[in-house]
């Protein structure tokens, strides 16, 4: 399978993925967390990262960072490579730690980061991990909450100072206010995003931001939010602004092109054609 062209820019924020290979833990011990954040930590000094949020999960992990260099491939390249000797020397063990490469999505972001920010930092609680995303140790979470001294790798001044209140406990706690909101299963932001979050099941179901800004065009990204099965029709309409019937346009008109892409197939035969 052919890998996407990506075209990275200055100042670009991504939402990376990556995965264990086959969906094998990446990370077994609390040790194993340990030393992927000091990898981190070198890859962020040294490729001059900003980075807004990140969760670690047992076969994958999440990152919301910006290249003000452009160069999160070599970035990811350094981390991922890196991280991957060091657990194979760790285990015992050789072969490819991870899934493909890596996994990147533009974002917006003045529109979707803080929407971003919640759905990461929540994966934990989707998948059952964990009740609170307080109570995760390896999310950005609870650095943001000053659960935990902050490092100075995370740009954590710029993700509270988003938020109103006079001081920074109150800034904390309008975040926390609203990472919380995430835990019911729909939400209307600001920023008219429908979430839907991942509350059916799977922890990988990709938000409706997501999803718009993977597709270059407005009908390709409805037609991906209906077809990924997470979203009625009203929540899609909802996301983008539109009518409920201009939404089923959209969904119909791909419907009945791919009939009538089957019906002048070669070999194709009418149901006229078989009753003769």
């Amino acid at each position: 399978m052919s890998r996407p062209t990506r075209h990275p820019f200055h100042g670009a924020v991504y939402h990376v993925t990556a995965r264990g290979n086959r969906r094998a833990n990446m990370f077994v011990d609390a040790y194993d967390h340990s030393i992927w954040l000091r990898i981190f930590e070198e890859t962020v000094d040294q490729f001059h990262l900003l980075v807004y949020g990140l969760c670690l999960m047992p076969n994958h992990f999440h990152l919301l960072v910006e290249t003000p260099d452009a160069n999160l491939s070599a970035a990811m390249h350094y981390l991922n490579g890196k991280y991957a000797k060091k657990f194979n020397w760790r285990h015992s063990l050789s072969g490819h730690l991870l899934q493909d490469r890596f996994h990147a999505v533009h974002v917006d972001k003045q529109e979707y980061l803080l929407e971003l920010l919640r759905y990461i930092v929540l994966n934990p609680v989707r998948a059952e991990l964990t009740h609170h995303a307080d109570h995760w140790r390896w999310s950005s979470h609870r650095y943001h909450c000053r659960l935990a001294p902050c490092p100075a790798w995370l740009a954590s001044d710029w993700v509270i100072d988003q938020f109103p209140g006079p001081t920074r406990a109150a800034r904390i706690h309008a975040y926390r206010k609203f990472v919380d909101a995430g835990h019911v299963r729909h939400v209307r932001t600001s920023g008219q995003i429908d979430e839907a979050l991942a509350f059916a099941g799977d922890a990988d179901i990709p938000m409706l931001a997501i999803i718009q800004s993977s597709h270059p065009h407005r009908d390709m990204a409805i037609r991906a939010a209906w077809q990924c099965g997470a979203y009625t029709r009203e929540q899609i309409a909802r996301h983008f602004a539109l009518s409920v019937r201009t939404v089923s346009r959209v969904i119909n008109a791909e419907a009945s092109a791919e009939s009538v892409s089957r019906s002048q197939a070669p070999g194709h035969v009418s149901a006229a054609g078989r009753g003769r």
